[in-house]
């Protein structure tokens, strides 16, 4: 349907069709070649607005783990899958042929069915139309079934349609309202719901758990800092090695506690201190942690724990100790001030006074190191043209702005700290080295890391 859409789009473009030429100043002509691509890009993107849709209710429902499961058995028909899920087959018809012409679905040829008689199947208090329709089957490719079916696998993508279809899709009429207020407020991180606080877990899972302990193993500045792990602790409080307390990782905004947990599985011998703003966050990472055994360290982890709190309050938690690696994971341009929490953070790690004259690999003796990941992008908005950067300036960008600025924070968004921005940023609160670390495996589609001292 959409290609056709598209084929009409063209035809409308023909001289004959324009009806008037659009003008700029001096007389310029309109592009009909620049036309006829953006009108391709924005009905494209239109149709994945839909689609979004299409996976939160398939999601939600569990109308793709039904078809999933069935898939290697033939599929289901339209009935069955009504039947498996509970919901009514006239609105289960349309959302499953919606999927197939999306590609996130497969389903019988028209040509391969086999007419059949009024009635056979086609819903409680229908009737059939005579086309075997209601004997066509749908089911799933192992790759449809790896990005919208496989539940924490690397590719799955129904966390992200939870958060930008399920949470932001509702607050489109409150977001309007804050385009339009000169106070600058904005929606809540509560208002944003429980769609928000679990998709972005979803969204996250999979890189949080199979990718980041690997990132950190990576980087020269963290590891040694927590070399003192393997040999059985020491250098924790500050004081060289007059203490025998194990490393300490602080995770800021650890949400709903992957990256802790995963982190704290990685590096057995470090102490790892989760901290969030949001109260159900640290419900679910405390749950977390006892389901897996985690919290006292004891062989299966390091010691873990998780307190509901901002940056700038977690010095008191941690007794005066310092911080050997600091990390953030996609969550410093959602705060109220980023200059504050960097201060924080730097303080924390042992950092001094100002000072910051620093080259890219500088080094910064006895201090810690702080891991700052930020969202995939580019500081000049010409250069996020493409589909990663379109979809965090344009849709995670909007979730990150009105939350910072409905505490009447900075408003920065996903794209606020980019690579220029951030080291202007680390600069001006005294860290003196900062490196754009671009040879993480995985990390640059996803993630800009930055490696500070």
């Amino acid at each position: 349907m959409l290609s056709h859409r598209l084929r009409v789009l063209a035809a409308q473009l023909a001289p004959a069709a324009l009806s008037r030429q659009l003008c700029s100043g001096g007389g310029a002509k309109l592009d009909k070649g620049e036309l006829k691509g953006l009108i391709f890009r924005v009905v494209d993107d239109l149709s994945g607005s839909v689609a979004t849709t299409m996976i939160y209710l398939g999601d939600k429902l569990g109308l793709f783990g039904h078809v999933a499961q069935a898939s290697s058995a033939g599929g289901l028909t339209v009935a069955e899958l009504s039947a498996a899920a509970r919901c009514h087959p006239r609105y289960v018809d349309t959302w499953a042929k919606a999927c197939v012409a999306h590609s996130f679905m497969e389903c019988t040829a028209a040509a391969d069915l086999l007419p059949e008689g009024a009635g056979a199947g086609a819903g409680e208090g229908e009737e059939g139309d005579g086309d075997g329709d209601a004997a066509r089957r749908f089911w799933m490719s192992l790759a449809q079934q790896e990005v919208l079916a496989n539940e924490g696998g690397q590719f799955f993508q129904c966390g992200a349609a939870q958060l930008l279809g399920g949470s932001m899709a509702r607050q489109t009429p409150q977001l309007l309202a804050c385009f339009r207020d000169q106070l600058g407020r904005g929606i809540s991180w509560a208002e944003l719901g429980e769609d928000a606080r679990e998709g972005i877990a979803r969204m996250n899972l999979a890189t949080h758990r199979d990718l980041l302990p690997g990132w950190v193993a990576a980087v020269p500045e963290a590891m040694a800092r927590l070399a003192a792990a393997k040999e059985g602790g020491g250098g924790g409080s500050g004081g060289g090695g007059a203490s025998k307390l194990p490393p300490l990782v602080l995770d800021i905004g650890c949400g709903c506690g992957e990256s802790t947990l995963s982190l704290a599985r990685a590096f057995p011998g470090a102490e790892f201190v989760g901290i969030d703003p949001d109260p159900a966050s640290i419900v679910r990472a405390r749950q977390s942690m006892a389901t897996r055994g985690l919290g006292g360290g004891g062989g299966s982890g390091g010691v873990v724990s998780f307190h509901c709190a901002a940056i700038d309050d977690v010095a008191p938690l941690l007794g005066g100790r310092e911080v050997a690696v600091a990390l953030a994971y996609d969550c410093i341009h959602d705060m109220v001030d980023p200059d504050a929490a960097l201060a924080s953070i730097h303080a924390l790690i042992g950092g001094g006074g100002g000072g910051g004259s620093g080259g890219d690999d500088g080094d910064a003796a006895g201090g810690g190191c702080f891991l700052w990941f930020e969202p995939h992008g580019s500081d000049c908005p010409l250069e996020n043209r493409e589909i990663l950067g379109a979809r965090m300036v344009a849709g995670i960008a909007l979730n990150c702005v009105t939350t910072s600025m409905a505490a009447g924070g900075a408003g920065m968004g996903a794209h606020g700290c980019t690579p220029a921005r951030a080291e202007r940023l680390a600069r001006r609160v005294g860290f003196g080295a900062f490196r754009h670390e671009r040879e993480l495996k995985g990390a640059a589609f996803r993630n800009n890391v930055y490696v500070l001292q």
